[in-house]
């Protein structure tokens, strides 16, 4: 079986797993479906002589987070989004910033690691993803401004977290890892993707509303997201050129 086949075959079998437990979360309602699919998922990797297939960053960046992400944004309602700019705004930028740097300092502090090795470390778990809280506050019919603020959190909080990890990423490659370097590798980062972002979803728009068949609509959506995820912070040694 070649690689590509096991990683189907993998697929299908996650795909049912995730469908039974889908089924199984309808009948404890207290219990959300996300922590299910994440309880399922460390029980599967706990799995003694489990060979998973080879999944390397290009294929989860170009594959799966445009899709999530593509998704994420259109649910999210604007509304509520424009109403809640300004702390959504502080927690997806200062607030990853100062986890990033606490995480970092209580690495260093505590368990001895070195400065860039802890910013590291601090980068890829600063970002936090309250999907499950979002789905008990839904199931709860919460105000909808504090849906907003998770969602919109959650949403543009990735997208800091996965500039500052390439940031510091590149910046210790590079042989003199420091706050400055990894701060203007980040603003590059920021403003080349959202430079991208803005083009490429322009075109698509523009694209969406000439289509008159679900074929070329699929295509659009499809290139969207595979355009939107090409050029992302992820692929450090890419050029977005």
């Amino acid at each position: 079986m070649s690689t590509a086949q096991g990683f189907l075959f993998f697929l299908i079998l996650l795909g049912i797993a995730a469908a039974g437990l889908r089924l199984l979360s309808r009948t404890t309602p207290t219990v959300p479906y996300p922590v299910l699919l994440a309880v399922g998922g460390v029980l599967i990797g706990l799995v003694p002589g489990l060979r998973l297939p080879p999944v390397g960053p290009d294929l989860i960046l170009l594959a799966f987070v445009p899709g999530l992400v593509f998704e994420a944004a259109l649910t999210l309602d604007l509304r509520e989004l424009r109403r809640m700019a300004v702390p959504v705004g502080l927690l997806a930028t200062i607030g990853v910033f100062i986890g990033v740097a606490l995480m970092a300092a209580g690495l260093h502090l505590s368990l001895g690691f070195e400065w860039p090795a802890a910013f590291v470390l601090g980068s890829i778990v600063a970002a936090t993803d309250p999907i499950a809280v979002v789905s008990v506050l839904r199931g709860l019919r919460a105000p909808g401004g504090l849906t907003a603020l998770l969602e919109g959190e959650s949403l543009f909080n990735d997208g800091t977290g996965v500039a500052v990890f390439a940031a510091v990423v590149a910046s210790v490659a590079g042989g003199a890892p420091s706050i400055g370097d990894a701060g203007g590798r980040f603003l590059l980062l920021t403003l080349g993707g959202t430079a991208v972002g803005v083009v490429v979803g322009a075109a698509s728009v523009l694209l969406l509303r000439r289509a008159r068949e679900a074929e070329l609509e699929i295509a659009s959506r499809a290139l969207s997201c595979t355009a939107s995820g090409a050029c992302s912070p992820l692929s450090s040694t890419r050029s977005c050129s």
